[in-house]
């Protein structure tokens, strides 16, 4: 199956669990772009994003500024705020001249927490697939927590319609045993 089909199936996946759990939601998520407003989006950071990230801001750029992430509580950046964020955390790593197994400038950031902590999607000149990189804010730590963006949001429509994650106006998202996935600010 190809990315635009994966994602296209996850998003409808996504979009079916909210309409039932949490139809609000579903009116802060932008409408997508087409390849050439990537690829313009992000010529100012020299960086070609990974084909599964294209593909999924092909169907949804984002989501509005929303305290509740579409990524159990990390919210998925619209494309602007993508490339203001690499901005950002590079300059932050220029500044403090932070070692470079803690920020890379081949890292786009596309889902930040409320604490400031990251999924990047690394940008692998060799490879469309783009693993997925968690950065804390407030730690060295980094992990790989998928091998793509897409696979990602099929973690998150897996623990969604398991019923191992719920949502609720009074907690936001909340976790019963998830597999990996922590909410915001959680390690």
């Amino acid at each position: 199956m190809s990315d635009e089909e994966r994602s296209n199936e996850v998003w409808n996946r996504l979009r079916a669990w909210f309409q039932s759990h949490y139809p609000a939601f579903l009116e802060g998520l932008n409408p997508g772009l087409d390849a050439n407003a990537v690829a313009e989006s992000l010529a100012t950071t020299g960086r070609a994003m990974p084909n599964s990230l294209a593909a999924l801001y092909g169907v949804q750029d984002g989501q509005q500024d929303l305290d509740d992430g579409l990524l159990l509580g990390w919210r998925f950046l619209p494309l602007a705020q993508v490339v203001d964020a690499w901005r950002e955390l590079e300059r932050e790593s220029a500044d403090r001249a932070i070692d470079s197994g803690v920020w890379s400038g081949n890292w786009l950031p596309f889902a930040r927490s409320l604490t400031g902590d990251y999924y990047c999607a690394v940008c692998e000149p060799d490879s469309g697939a783009g693993q997925v990189v968690r950065v804390w804010h407030d730690s060295i730590e980094r992990s790989v927590v998928a091998n793509s963006a897409i696979d990602l949001f099929e973690k998150v429509a897996d623990e969604l319609e398991s019923g191992r994650w719920a949502y609720s106006e009074a907690d936001g998202f909340s976790e019963s045993g998830a597999l990996g996935l922590r909410p915001e600010g959680g390690r």
